[in-house]
């Protein structure tokens, strides 16, 4: 306020999303972006999800933008190229082959893809926790809920070995597209 005061909190420790890189040599790397980054990146016009970090990088250096250390200090390699992100909530498809989501897709046979739909609970650096669309409770310290309905990556390497493809669900409840993917991994899939 006026006098110095504050008048609003924020806790800068949530995450936004995480975002998954590739770089020249084919390695995955991963970007955790909190909310706080996220809220400046939007304050600076600069994409809250940057799908492209090289032109981000050059045009805060040629609108000489003052933008703070913390922002450039959190923006990705700009040498990388963006693969897919992840937000809590959104939803994905888990250990199946990308051809063959996209047949049951067209063919609308959801049934075959409901114990591979996954929403995504939480995000932290380096561990991605899925729940199976059905689960109706978030119980971590019953390990047999966790392994009957849950699945987790502790790395951007271990994520691409569950091939995870995300999509989106219409409001009528149907698997209308695929929005984004890693490239399969060598691991066998469904």
């Amino acid at each position: 306020d006026k006098k110095g005061y504050p008048i609003t909190f924020v806790i800068p420790g949530n995450n936004h999303h995480v975002a998954i890189y590739k770089d020249s040599k084919g390695n995955l790397h991963e970007h955790v972006c909190t909310f706080w980054h996220a809220v400046e990146r939007k304050k600076y016009g600069i994409p809250v999800i940057i799908q492209n970090p090289k032109e981000v990088h050059d045009d805060l250096k040629q609108a000489n933008k003052k933008v703070s250390n913390f922002l450039l200090n959190g923006l990705p390699n700009p040498e990388w190229k963006y693969v897919m992100s992840m937000q809590q909530n959104e939803m994905f498809i888990l250990n199946m082959s990308k051809n063959k989501v996209e047949a049951i897709i067209r063919d609308k046979n959801y049934q075959l893809l409901s114990p591979h739909l996954y929403r995504v609970q939480k995000l932290t650096q380096g561990d991605y926790t899925f729940r199976n669309h059905l689960a109706t409770r978030v119980d971590d310290k019953n390990s047999k809920f966790v392994k009957s309905f849950g699945c987790r990556a502790t790395s951007a390497n271990s994520l691409q070995k569950l091939n995870p493809i995300k999509v989106h669900i219409n409001r009528l409840g149907e698997i209308t597209d695929i929005l984004e993917y890693i490239p399969e991994s060598q691991s066998s899939l469904a």
